[in-house]
């Protein structure tokens, strides 16, 4: 029993070290596979809520968890000595936030004066940053939800190099002597000066570039070589199963709609709008008919809550909607 509850609080351990930027690659990529468990997901959005609120601090040093172990395992032998009904707290939810009273008595170090070669890391759980954050170089990047956004303390250096999984809008500040990067999984973005749109989930088989402003070039790891070139307006989509980019001139502006909070609609069908909504809301869309499918709205949107958004198309196509947590459920007789 002992046994299991130390390997069980080892891993919450390395859940805190995962925040704090203190893992390998191998480690990072255990942990985002466990989170791709909608149970895990949703109890590490609790953790995140926290650690916005301290680590994401511009001029504060991020935590380190091994400095820290000795008065973790003290707080967790005094939490063992408490009444049954506190044990039914869970080992992860105490160890965080044991983990979060040390950071709040950790004296604010300056941004480049941390002793440590670990990354600085930023991540949105179930929400999206409200703010955005700024990087050493003036650099502002806004996160969506499930987004995680790392780099190391030799940044602005000779390279600005960022790493990023999930989705984010950066507006880069023009330095031409030190270009900037951003590596996923499995592309990299280069860029000197502009504003840009990425996605880049690891359960999705694209990344997808939007270009709002500048020049971007856009490559897979595995060959630099074969490189494209996106212009203002310029979309770049790089397929992972066919290891293939591609080009368009144009993009739907309804990709930033989770940032801009703006959406426009244009004839369009209602499977393309729920599609459209559940990007920017973060939500689940249900139709209970296919006929709904037909339905074309036409409408602008700017700032709408998503269920004024959602009123709207029930009194234009009299659909129905029900909202059971994340998921909406349209019914009615359809168009």
């Amino acid at each position: 029993m002992e046994n299991e509850r130390m390997n069980k609080t080892m891993d919450e351990i390395k859940l805190v070290k995962y925040l704090s930027g203190e893992l390998d690659d191998i480690e990072v990529k255990e942990v985002e596979l466990w989170l791709e468990t909608p149970e895990n997901r949703t109890e590490f959005d609790k953790i995140t809520q926290l650690w916005n609120g301290t680590a994401n601090l511009k001029d504060a040093e991020l935590f380190h968890a091994d400095k820290n172990w000795a008065n973790l395992q003290e707080r967790m032998a005094a939490h063992d000595k408490k009444e049954v009904r506190e044990r039914n707290f869970s080992i992860l939810k105490y160890a965080v936030a044991a983990s979060f009273a040390l950071i709040l008595g950790l004296a604010y170090f300056f941004f480049h004066g941390s002793s440590s070669g670990n990354p600085y890391r930023h991540i949105a759980g179930n929400l999206k940053l409200e703010k955005p954050v700024t990087l050493p170089d003036g650099t502002k990047v806004y996160l969506n939800r499930n987004t995680t956004l790392s780099y190391g303390k030799d940044f602005n250096e000779k390279v600005r190099t960022v790493t990023l999984t999930g989705e984010a809008f950066f507006d880069v500040a023009k330095n031409p002597s030190r270009p900037f990067i951003i590596k996923t999984a499995t592309t990299e973005i280069k860029v000197v000066g502009t504003s840009f749109n990425v996605m880049a989930y690891l359960e999705s088989d694209s990344v997808l570039v939007s270009v709002q402003s500048g020049v971007v070039e856009m490559y897979p790891k595995s060959d630099k070589d074969s490189k494209i070139r996106l212009l203002v307006g310029n979309e770049g989509t790089f397929v992972k199963s066919a290891n293939k980019l591609l080009t368009n001139k144009t993009f739907d502006s309804n990709i930033m709609a989770w940032r801009t909070n703006q959406l426009k609609f244009r004839d369009a069908n209602m499977e393309y709008v729920s599609k459209a909504l559940s990007h920017a809301f973060g939500k689940e869309f249900q139709f209970e008919s296919g006929n709904f499918k037909n339905c074309r709205l036409t409408a602008n949107f700017n700032n709408q809550s998503l269920d004024v958004i959602l009123k709207v198309i029930q009194e234009t196509f009299g659909i129905k909607y029900t909202n059971q947590g994340d998921v909406y459920i349209l019914s009615g007789p359809g168009c």
